[in-house]
C-alpha cells in the first residue's frame, strides 16, 4: 500500500500503477502481433488467448504463443450447454447425467464448479451490466441467452449455491457428492430453503 510508505522512502522510489487491459484492446493488440509476425492462426485463437489472459498483455502473448506452438485453436473448457438446459427445465436426472458425463471426460469436480461459476458470472453480468462483462466475441451471445432464460433471481441463486459448494468441497471426503447434491437442490429448490 503506497500510502503506508514513509515520505522519506517514497521520495526515493518510483510508484507505478498497473491496470488490466480491456478484452477488445487485448484482441486488437494480439491481432496486430499475428499480422506483424505473419502467424497462421484461425479466428478463435485470438479470442481464446484474450480469455485466458484475463486482462494481462503478457499472459495474452504467452497464451497466443502456446496456441501457435501446439497448433490447437480450441479452448479446452467443459461444455455446460446440456447442464444449463437441465437447470432451465428443473430436470435433476439430466443435470446429474451431465455431471457424470463431464466427470467421465476427466473434469475434476472442483474445476467443474469453478468453471460453472465463471460462466454463470458472465451471464449475470450480461443481465445486469453488459459493459462490465469481459467476454470476447461468441460466448457473449450464448451466455446472454442463458441469462435471459434463467432470469436474474435464478442466476444469482445458482451462483450463490455453487460458491457455497466450492467452499464445502475443499474439506469434503468426496467433492463429487457435494456438487451432485447442490445440483439436485438447484433443480428441485423445494429440497432446501437455502437454495430456494
Amino acid at each position: 500500500d503506497p500510502h503506508k510508505v514513509l515520505d522519506t522512502i517514497k521520495s526515493r522510489t518510483q510508484h507505478l500503477e498497473f491496470r488490466l487491459i480491456a478484452p477488445d484492446v487485448l484482441g486488437e493488440l494480439l491481432n496486430d502481433v499475428v499480422t506483424r509476425a505473419v502467424l497462421t492462426v484461425d479466428g478463435n485463437s485470438v479470442d481464446i488467448a484474450v480469455q485466458r489472459a484475463k486482462g494481462s498483455a503478457r499472459d495474452a502473448l504467452s497464451a497466443l504463443d502456446q496456441i501457435v506452438a501446439s497448433g490447437l485453436s480450441s479452448d479446452v473448457r467443459p461444455d455446460f450447454e446440456a447442464l444449463f438446459a437441465a437447470f432451465a427445465d428443473s430436470d435433476a436426472v439430466a443435470a446429474l447425467t451431465q455431471l457424470a458425463r463431464l466427470a467421465r471426460d476427466g473434469w475434476d469436480p472442483e474445476q467443474l464448479a469453478e468453471n460453472l461459476i465463471a460462466e454463470l458470472r458472465q451471464a449475470f453480468l450480461l443481465l445486469v451490466a453488459p459493459e462490465v462483462s469481459d467476454l470476447y466475441a461468441g460466448d457473449r451471445e450464448r451466455l446472454a441467452a442463458w441469462g435471459q432464460q434463467f432470469g436474474l433471481p435464478k442466476t444469482v441463486r445458482i451462483i450463490e449455491a455453487l460458491g457455497k459448494t466450492v467452499r464445502e468441497m475443499h474439506s469434503a471426503p468426496d467433492p463429487t457428492v457435494v456438487l451432485e447434491v447442490t445440483v439436485a437442490r438447484l433443480t428441485h429448490p423445494e429440497l432446501d430453503n437455502d437454495v430456494a
